[in-house]
């Protein structure tokens, strides 16, 4: 029959130095628990370090980790009741603020679970267009975006030749045989140019060297570009400039949380005005003024 084996952290306890004194100590806090560490009449016991040993860890490791927690635990110890002597006129403050912090925090998480029980989070496209269309003012482009293709290939790939050709072309055919070609040979690409991206995204991945984008897109609608390692072919199929409105499509998910956003303040509204009137109805507060 194998012997029991102890917890990492009984070897470590038993590698602490003053492990004897501390388990005399006992006849002076928890009898029923086994103190660490004392400062004033506070006492840490094992059971609130047991949490800071790794499964598994060997005896050594658990010694260094439970008496760092414990010199931790001391350090902050002696700071607060340094400064529990030093502030004591202000205790009344503070008592108030943990109040309003208790009382603030008790209704946001009963609002929270509240509006995730009866909020309808589903928004429709026929939503987000109306929102975009009532608020349009409020979505201006702060950079410049694009729709493009673009692939990058190692220099003098056999494929270069072909590849160029099919990315002019519109045909569904062409755009099919393009993607075929980009997933044997490409390192990189991105071929949907439904979806708008930021220029200055565009930028990370392909050297364009600009010093001026508005002009460059204006004059620019294939591009071909090499360095030592690659070759890169851009196609802008079409642009947007800073100041100008930005698109709904690039809009979606801001609209959409700001919709959700204003159904939850709604909801809270609603449930705070109905929790009053039953209060009143019920007389369960007055006022003296």
């Amino acid at each position: 029959m194998q012997k029991p084996t102890a917890k990492p952290y009984v070897f470590a306890l038993l590698m602490l130095s003053g492990l004897i004194g501390l388990l005399a100590a006992c006849q002076r806090a928890d009898r029923d628990r086994v103190p660490l560490a004392r400062v004033g009449n506070h006492y840490l016991y094992l059971d609130e370090v047991k949490h800071v040993i790794p499964e598994g860890a060997l005896a050594s490791d658990s010694a260094f980790a439970i008496r760092s927690f414990v010199n931790n635990w001391i350090r902050q110890q002696v700071m607060l009741k340094h400064a529990e002597e030093n502030l004591r006129d202000r205790k009344p403050a503070f008592e108030q603020q943990l109040r309003d912090y208790y009382n603030a925090l008790l209704i946001y998480t009963f609002e929270e679970e509240y509006v995730r029980q009866n909020i309808d989070t589903v928004v429709t496209k026929e939503q987000i267009r109306t929102y975009y269309q009532e608020n349009i003012d409020d979505f201006v482009l702060k950079e410049n975006i694009v729709k493009v293709l673009y692939v990058r290939l190692f220099r003098n790939d056999a494929a270069l030749a072909q590849i160029r050709r099919l990315m002019q072309s519109d045909r569904r055919a062409d755009r099919m045989r393009l993607a075929e070609l980009c997933r044997q040979h490409a390192v990189n690409y991105f071929l949907d140019d439904e979806v708008w991206l930021f220029f200055n995204d565009l930028l990370k991945e392909i050297p364009i060297v600009t010093y001026n984008q508005e002009a460059y897109l204006n004059h620019n609608r294939f591009v071909e570009i090499q360095d030592s390692s690659f070759h890169y072919l851009i196609r802008f199929v079409d642009f947007r400039i800073t100041d100008n409105h930005s698109p709904v499509s690039l809009e979606e998910d801001r609209i959409r949380s700001t919709i959700i956003n204003k159904r939850k303040a709604e909801t809270i509204r609603r449930m705070s005005e109905e929790l009053y009137e039953r209060a009143a109805n019920k007389n369960l507060f007055e006022t003296y003024f």
